[in-house]
């Protein structure tokens, strides 16, 4: 450690020789090669805590160096967070996680309560960017869960939420073209109020309004049917059906 402070410090301006460093060994118990290997070691390889090191580039980087010596603190400073979050995830990784097994349904409730607005963020993004049809599945079964679990320990707030994201998939309020995707979504909100019907609440009015798009659509495309059908026949007919 002294040998470290004398030849590493810039205010230390009289350097410990190698000779004078021999000298300390006065009671002979180590060999000349080791301490002149000691010596070479310190000389080119300093030891130093990795904080001091830190903040030692922090410092040097406030001082405003030049752009050069700037690039290679900046360099120093990366590989050094990028040693420690090798470290990190190296220790994490060998860590062996215990599984707790939950006897009660008490917890699912403030679980849930945190995980939801998370998990409904990522199932609407994952629906709206992929046509997958695992990845739809999936997602719709994620929607599903939520929408049973939120209904049946009375978060209001986060069953509506579910419930008016999925029939937004549905597409039946808009102008958009639908794909197996939407229809898929429409499926799924009808199976819901088959299944939770006595948890929904409120969040029925999504399946009723489905439902009565659905009957509207199927009105207008009966009609439009009948329409074809009578606007089908020849002209001596269409001229004797006007008369």
């Amino acid at each position: 450690i002294m040998l470290q402070t004398d030849l590493q410090k810039p205010a230390v301006t009289n350097k410990m020789t190698k000779e004078s460093f021999r000298a300390m060994n006065r009671d002979g118990n180590y060999p000349e090669e080791f301490l002149d290997r000691l010596y070479d070691k310190i000389a080119t390889q300093p030891f130093s805590l990795g904080e001091d090191d830190e903040a030692r580039i922090k410092e040097e980087l406030k001082a405003g160096v030049g752009s050069v010596r700037k690039t290679e603190l900046f360099l120093q400073e990366f590989d050094t967070v990028v040693r420690n979050t090798e470290c990190l995830l190296d220790l994490k990784s060998r860590k062996s996680g215990e599984y707790i097994s939950a006897h009660s349904v008490d917890y699912v409730k403030p679980i849930f309560e945190v995980i939801c607005w998370p998990m409904l963020a990522t199932l609407s993004v994952l629906l709206e960017s992929n046509d997958n049809k695992e990845c739809v599945e999936a997602c719709l079964d994620g929607f599903k869960h939520c929408i049973r679990v939120s209904g049946r320990f009375g978060l209001d707030n986060e069953r509506e939420a579910f419930v008016s994201s999925l029939a937004k998939f549905t597409f039946l309020h808009t102008l958009k073209e639908m794909s197996p995707k939407n229809i898929n979504c429409i499926k799924a909100l009808l199976t819901i109020g088959l299944s939770e019907g006595n948890c929904l609440a409120g969040s029925w009015k999504h399946v009723l309004q489905c439902v009565s798009q659905l009957e509207r659509l199927q009105i207008i495309s009966a009609n439009a049917k009948e329409a074809d059908h009578f606007g089908g026949g020849s002209p001596m007919q269409q001229t004797s059906s006007g008369f």
